[in-house]
């Protein structure tokens, strides 16, 4: 069963004070618990974990990054960053998805900049 989907408050005009940090994953529940110990009012970090039955590789990990980044308009000073167990993604047979989804998030960052 799908989680519903967490909205970012935005203010029109209004800036926000907090630094938004994105991680897309490919892992279920750590990351959350990782990221959950960062406890600065100043600093969010809104972690994309993989639901249970869903795509791990790296390139939905990636679109999962891109769609989140385009449906929330993120701003340049936040960060999007992707969190991969490379261990298992380097090995020959899983090379090319792990190249074709960081020439994607190559083309997404450049788009920002």
């Amino acid at each position: 069963m799908a989680r519903p989907q967490q909205h970012l408050p935005r203010v029109p005009g209004r800036r926000r004070d907090a630094r938004l940090f994105v991680v897309a994953t490919e892992d279920t529940y750590a990351p959350k618990q990782y990221f959950g110990f960062f406890q600065n009012p100043r600093l969010h970090v809104q972690v994309l974990e993989t639901a249970i039955g869903t795509a791990q590789d790296p390139r939905a990990v990636v679109n999962r990054l891109i769609s989140f980044a385009e449906q929330y308009q993120i701003a340049g000073d936040d960060q999007l960053w992707v969190l991969l167990d490379t261990d298992h993604w380097i090995q020959e047979r899983h090379k090319g998805g792990l190249i074709q989804a960081i020439e994607e998030l190559g083309a997404l960052v450049k788009g920002r900049v």
